[in-house]
């Protein structure tokens, strides 16, 4: 992967993207390699021993998907410029992966009892509105 350009530093300006450097062979050995990430991430939480908070399960499973959410942002928006030919059969095989990436964890019961947990005690915790809000989301 540290060939692939969805791995590497940038350098740009503001932090901005260049997407002239990607490619769409590019794309899913990364969505490939940001999945496995994600799900490391989430097994991270699920295998915890200590109880379930909102740093070690909400904000956790929050930025567990954050490099997938980048390529995938990327994609989309070289996708709306250049609906046609390669970008647009990419999006037929992406769709599906990201689906079930999805469906997995959406689905994991030890990752939902944890949620539940947090959730279960939200009111008798210190947090603010926007843990609040994230919890309630």
């Amino acid at each position: 992967m540290k060939n692939n350009p969805f791995f590497k530093e940038y350098n740009q300006p503001f932090n901005t993207i260049p997407f002239d450097e990607f490619e769409t062979g590019d794309f899913l050995p990364a969505i490939h390699e940001a999945i496995k990430i994600s799900n490391s991430k989430i097994q991270n939480i699920c295998s915890l021993s200590e109880n379930a908070s909102f740093d070690n399960t909400i904000l956790e499973l929050e930025t567990s998907h954050e490099d997938l959410q980048r390529i995938v942002g990327i994609y989309w928006h070289l996708f709306g410029a250049n609906s046609e030919g390669e970008f647009k059969k990419l999006a037929q095989e992406i769709s599906p992966i990201i689906s079930s990436h999805t469906n997995d964890y959406m689905l994991n019961e030890n990752l939902f009892k944890r949620i539940e947990n947090v959730y279960n005690n939200r009111l008798t915790m210190n947090y603010d509105e926007h843990d609040l809000k994230l919890i309630d989301d």
